[in-house]
């Protein structure tokens, strides 16, 4: 449960309606509805009766609204002092993957920046799933992520159940650069970067690196075997992309 579940109640229980309350919130009707069923899962209670006439409030329903209202309306006194003392300032936030190109972007988005004005800016390097979640709790107002494109439909899924309006910035792949008198050219040698493990299936050697390091090298099979960080990471992306294809988990 987070601040924009209670915002959701609150805004149905005032129209009694999913599809009025998923307009004024600028949303679609089975996110809305998605959210308010998680809700009333997390909390064990029935919030609204869904009937003919629209959405009823229980009687649980009516005790959680009054403690949710209390709760927005002392977030909204506190934001409301806080932006009154500090004034109109310029603010950036962003959560972002590791990469030499956004740290660039971020440079030059600083040329655009008033030095005369008070600023607040949060830049955070971090995975995807932070990403996300920064946003959603409002931590901050942009994100980037990057994935391989068989996580496409995952994410995709991902941002619209949490009603996150996104685009597609670039697409890209790996490749190895190197002379062409490189001893790795002569015998024509494939190097392979991958982060999906199922790609390197059958390549004669694999080096696994983590944190810089390569912990562990060999065939897929005598990785595997090994029940190592390699076979752990492969397990979960292929559950991941089972999941992704409707199937059910291993483990």
């Amino acid at each position: 449960m987070n601040i924009l579940h209670l915002r959701y109640a609150v805004e149905v229980a005032s129209t009694g309606s999913i599809n009025k309350a998923a307009e004024n919130l600028y949303m679609n009707q089975p996110n809305l509805s998605r959210a308010i069923k998680e809700l009333e899962e997390n909390l064990g209670i029935a919030i609204f009766e869904r009937t003919t006439r629209g959405m009823i409030v229980t009687r649980e329903g009516e005790q959680f609204l009054e403690y949710a209202r209390k709760i927005l309306a002392q977030i909204d006194e506190v934001e409301n002092i806080y932006k009154r003392e500090r004034g109109e300032k310029q603010r950036f936030s962003a959560s972002v993957p590791r990469a030499s190109y956004i740290a660039e972007a971020f440079l030059a988005l600083n040329k655009y920046i008033d030095k005369k004005e008070a600023s607040e800016i949060f830049y955070q390097e971090t995975n995807s799933m932070t990403t996300v979640s920064n946003i959603v709790n409002g931590i901050c107002r942009l994100g980037i992520i990057r994935y391989a494109s068989n996580y496409d439909s995952y994410f995709k899924r991902l941002l619209e159940e949490k009603n996150l309006s996104y685009e597609l910035i670039t697409e890209f792949g790996y490749v190895a650069a190197m002379s062409e008198k490189h001893e790795l050219a002569k015998e024509k040698t494939v190097i392979m970067i991958s982060h999906r493990l199922a790609n390197a299936i059958n390549s004669n050697n694999i080096f696994v690196i983590n944190n810089g390091t390569v912990v562990e090298n060999g065939t897929h099979t005598k990785l595997i075997e090994q029940s190592g960080y390699y076979a752990e990471l492969f397990n979960k992306q292929q559950n991941l992309e089972n999941f992704n294809k409707g199937g059910v988990s291993n483990e």
